[in-house]
């Protein structure tokens, strides 16, 4: 979802054929293969299918993801995109854009307090968000379950919310 977020903006501006990269998390970790598919099937459902880089993160810093940034938007000056999977090393994306010569729109995952500030002023133009609270009630549940003798379901899902500067007020007390 928050890759149709980020191509419904890209097409609003006309670079739905511009390319796009991503910054992932462990593609080892499923939910690394997850949030890259996702994005991929969803740039692809939007009609675009340039991917320009891929760079996979290990320390999860800002400073790291800031170089792969810059990497990238040397190697791929006409990227008009980037998904970067995680919060922190979503700040060292946008350090690194400041200043750009063009505009690279960002979409990202997790959001921390800063990171979800950051939408109401671009480039961070979408941001999946995890719940952590109903994650928490969700496990007790299942807690309380397995000590009633009840078996828990196996997998738990809780939903994603997609924000956006235009819902990033009302989303923010849920997440």
């Amino acid at each position: 979802d928050v890759g149709a977020a980020l191509a419904l903006v890209l097409k609003e501006r006309g670079w739905q054929g511009d390319p796009f990269a991503m910054v992932t998390i462990s593609l080892a970790r499923k939910n690394g293969q997850d949030r890259s598919n996702g994005f991929r099937d969803a740039m692809k459902d939007a009609g675009i299918t340039r991917e320009a880089g891929l760079r996979q993160m290990q320390t999860y810093s800002s400073e790291e993801t800031a170089g792969f940034v810059k990497d990238i938007l040397v190697k791929a000056p006409d990227v008009r995109s980037i998904f970067v999977e995680t919060d922190q090393p979503t700040m060292g994306a946008l350090q690194a854009l400041k200043g750009d010569r063009k505009q690279v729109l960002v979409g990202s995952f997790d959001a921390m307090p800063e990171v979800a500030e950051l939408l109401k002023t671009g480039p961070l133009v979408a941001v999946g968000m995890q719940q952590p609270y109903l994650m928490g009630v969700k496990a007790a549940e299942a807690l309380l379950a397995s000590l009633r003798g009840q078996l828990p379901p196996k997998q738990i899902m809780v939903p994603i919310l997609v924000a956006t500067k235009k819902n990033i007020i009302q989303l923010m007390p849920t997440a």
